[in-house]
């Protein structure tokens, strides 16, 4: 027999009263990783705000690239559709070369290994396939900068990308090892994540971002007493956000919190000075709160699908 409804009702409100699934910290993350960015692909492309406004925009764009598309069909890769999430992890400023990419997705390993191998026989300065045991990696050099980015596809489900190729490789090594490899403060951070959320991010203050806080006379106060930040970000019919700024103690935070009160006031008051689009943003700032509990500053709140195709209608504008 099926439950009682009022059994049901109970079942519903209890799954409303559990926690959101907490994000999981990637064993491919290099252990120096500071900043951790994360992309739910398939939740933003089936958002009804990206439906409706980027979708056919991001498709035509992706024509215009015959070239591309072209690779794209002979791997058998449909990024609209086999591509899950993009997660970035980076040590910090200072250290561009050692970003690195995770792409969760469905690949077509046999395809693209043919194709890659082809392009090497064809063109040997385009692709460049290097091997560390039987990790095949891929070396691209760009044509109009000459940039160069290495790539390697760790099982059908996961591809490795980033400027250098010993980044990729301990990455890939370092995935073997037992339990998160990064930071326990930031593994804290990052298990506080809702995996739902159309974005999410986390970072620990390092010293290049306290340094650029001393450098304005504004934050300079506050620069010790900030260890980290999140946020996310939610899109449906409206945008729903969200940011946290970590500090040390409730004291330091309230300081904090007035700090951004202030700012916001500024901002406000400097949009003021733009006919056209000083009303937009005094209406999205509007919509926008700065509070404080115990150690943590929270600026967020739901910015109206209403705002945001005003904006998108300004910007297409000549």
């Amino acid at each position: 027999m099926f439950p009682h409804r009022h059994a049901w009702a109970g079942l519903l409100v209890l799954a409303a009263t559990l926690p959101a699934p907490a994000a999981e910290v990637n064993r491919y993350l290099p252990d120096d990783t500071e900043v951790v960015v994360f992309v739910n692909v398939r939740q933003l492309l089936d958002a009804p705000l990206i439906k409706k406004h980027a979708l056919e925009q991001l498709r035509a764009a992706l024509k215009e690239n015959p070239e591309g598309e072209k690779f794209l069909n002979a791997v058998g890769l449909d990024p609209f559709r086999d591509i899950q999430s993009v997660t970035l992890a980076a040590p910090g400023s200072r250290a561009p070369d050692r970003v690195l990419l995770i792409v969760a997705g469905n690949f077509n390993l046999d395809r693209i290994h043919a194709v890659a191998d082809g392009i090497t026989r064809n063109d040997p300065d385009a692709v460049k396939v290097h091997r560390q045991g039987s990790l095949r990696i891929y070396e691209s050099r760009g044509k109009k900068d000459g940039g160069t980015g290495f790539a390697a596809f760790i099982d059908r489900h996961t591809l490795l990308v980033s400027p250098a190729q010993e980044t990729v490789v301990a990455a890939a090594r370092g995935a073997g090892s037992q339990g998160p490899r990064v930071k326990k403060e930031l593994q804290e951070l990052i298990r506080q994540a809702d995996p739902g959320q159309s974005l999410w991010f986390a970072a620990l203050a390092t010293s290049e971002v306290r340094e650029v806080l001393k450098g304005n006379p504004q934050t300079a106060t506050v620069a010790e007493k900030i260890t980290s930040f999140t946020g996310a970000a939610a899109l449906g019919d409206a945008v729903q956000v969200a940011i946290q700024i970590h500090a040390t103690d409730a004291g330091s935070a309230d300081e904090v919190r007035r700090l951004m009160e202030a700012l916001k006031g500024f901002v406000q008051f400097a949009a003021l000075s733009s006919k056209e689009y000083g009303p937009l943003f005094g209406d999205i700032l509007d919509a926008l709160t700065v509070s404080s509990r115990k150690n943590t500053v929270t600026i967020g709140g739901k910015v109206p699908g209403d705002l945001i195709e005003r904006g998108l209608k300004k910007g297409k504008r000549p």
